[in-house]
């Protein structure tokens, strides 16, 4: 009923485009709000740009940075001396790494609950945690209230599995589809170029191919409700065998624990590599990049190979981004009024493409950026940054904007994924609130363990271990340093999650 009641509020009352409900009446106020918040270099974020100039002339706020603008700094210093000051600005703004800092200046004081205030206040947001159920648990603390608006993503797919279809056609193979199938066209690059690297990956590791044994790193829910460590199941020694055999065998890059950030650049510009699993947009660049270094060059995405991809880096439910208001605010109805105006459909907008004639235009009813921002100097979504849009502070995005710059290989690879539905969601992690007292035991516990677990994981797919010899020292010593007491403590925090 409630959905059906926003749709029809949606038709009466949208005259544009864009995916949510429609425009609610925002509340002009007039002043200036204090705020902390950082842009992407470690100085204060600029408010003098066109998105929040256009928001001021909508809603009468104008915003004041506490950090000077062009500074340097880490966000953590910074949020620590101004919580440590107790003189605190009207609004703090966190690109944090889970929900639980919020959760903890909230419960400890510095930011207000606004449960109330946005029944009151906040029509629009009100309007939106009402359809997104999903959102309003993500955002409620373990005790119950909500003490910050979040960044809300749009789409469902962030990275993907490339591989050099041109190296596949030369050696006469189809795309692959099972583990098997993939193995084997890896070993026929190599056959027929020794300098190649078959499987290479820029974050340091290889664990982007546990699925293709069916493991899991990280926690999941099995299928009687219950919360499983990933790193101690029966398919976890299976995959590992199978690394550290590929690895033996020259499959794996030997230096991808130590060949770092550049091994994508290096290896494509150098035509060695042959598969990675990437970031969608930017990898599916290189063709167009390498095009007249490389003739041919056909890196393009592929489906898992056994058929599903765990949600490693996908885009959640609602971002670890946002902003608070904190309880020294001077006026914290108008505070909660502005983040209101960034779920309107104006604030939206302004939130997601910049400012009409500046980073984009109207064509047929749908914003479209212009050519300052997808043919500039800049990726489009610096580009967009320096007008003051897809920032991280509390809105809902819409996948329109990224669609616009991103190429017909990237797309396709989206889509792929999506139609197909490869992506799962192992286990809520990011939705998942613990208590203070569990978060203590939590990191007292998990600390040692995590580095216990990847000193031996990087040992057995180098070769230095026998899996199968020490298979069961390893779980002893997991057990001893605390994993069943983290699934306890995990499976808790779930069904309250479930529970809410």
């Amino acid at each position: 009923m409630k959905k059906l009641l926003a749709l029809v509020l949606c038709l009466a009352m949208a005259t544009v485009l864009l995916a949510g409900c429609g425009q609610r009446d925002v509340a002009r106020v007039e002043g200036e709000l204090t705020i902390f918040m950082m842009d992407a270099r470690g100085g204060g974020q600029d408010f003098d740009v066109p998105v929040f100039n256009a928001a001021y002339e909508a809603t009468g706020i104008r915003l004041r940075n506490v950090l000077a603008i062009g500074g340097s700094g880490t966000q953590e210093e910074a949020l620590n001396r101004i919580i440590a000051s107790r003189n605190l600005p009207d609004i703090i703004q966190i690109s944090a790494f889970t929900r639980d800092e919020f959760f903890r200046h909230g419960i400890d004081g510095a930011f207000m609950p606004l449960n109330d205030m946005i029944q009151q206040y906040a029509p629009n947001i009100a309007a939106f945690l009402a359809e997104r159920e999903d959102v309003r648990r993500f955002i409620t603390a373990p005790d119950g209230n909500i003490y910050f608006i979040p960044y809300v993503p749009d789409g469902d797919v962030s990275m993907v599995r490339f591989i050099r279809q041109d190296w596949l056609d030369e050696a006469g193979l189809d795309m692959p589809t099972t583990t098997e199938e993939y193995e084997a066209a890896l070993r026929a690059f190599l056959a027929a170029d020794s300098t190649r690297i078959p499987y290479f990956n820029r974050f340091g590791h290889p664990h982007s191919l546990f699925p293709l044994w069916n493991a899991y790193m990280g926690y999941l829910v099995d299928d009687n409700g219950r919360v499983q460590f990933g790193e101690i199941q029966p398919e976890f020694r299976t995959a590992l065998i199978n690394m550290a055999r590929w690895y033996e065998d020259g499959l794996i890059d030997r230096q991808i624990y130590t060949r770092g950030g550049g091994a994508r650049d290096v290896l494509l510009e150098e035509n060695r590599g042959g598969s990675t699993h990437d970031w969608v947009g930017s990898t599916a660049n290189f063709n167009d990049r390498l095009a007249d270094e490389i003739p041919g060059i056909n890196f393009i995405p592929m489906a898992p190979p056994n058929g599903w991809e765990p949600n490693y880096r996908g885009l959640g439910t609602a971002g670890t981004q946002g902003w608070a208001i904190t309880t020294q605010a001077h006026d914290p109805i108008a505070a909660m009024r502005y983040f209101d105006f960034w779920f309107s459909e104006e604030g939206r907008i302004l939130a997601n493409f910049g400012v009409e004639g500046v980073s984009f235009d109207w064509v047929d009813g749908v914003p479209q950026l212009n050519d300052s921002i997808l043919n500039g100097d800049r990726a489009p979504n610096v580009m967009l940054n320096d007008v003051g849009a897809q920032l991280a502070f509390g809105f809902h995005q819409d996948f329109e904007y990224e669609r616009q710059w991103l190429n017909p290989i990237a797309l396709a690879g989206i889509e792929m994924y999506m139609q197909n539905n490869y992506i799962r969601v192992m286990f809520p992690l990011h939705s998942i609130s613990l208590t203070p007292e569990e978060e203590a035991e939590y990191t007292r516990i998990s600390v040692p363990l995590n580095m216990y677990r990847d000193a031996m994981i990087k040992d057995w797919i180098e070769g230095n271990r026998d899996v199968e010899a020490i298979w069961d020292e390893y779980i002893a010593e997991m057990e001893r340093l605390g994993v069943n007491r983290l699934v306890e403590i995990m499976q808790a925090a779930y069904e309250r999650y479930l529970a809410q």
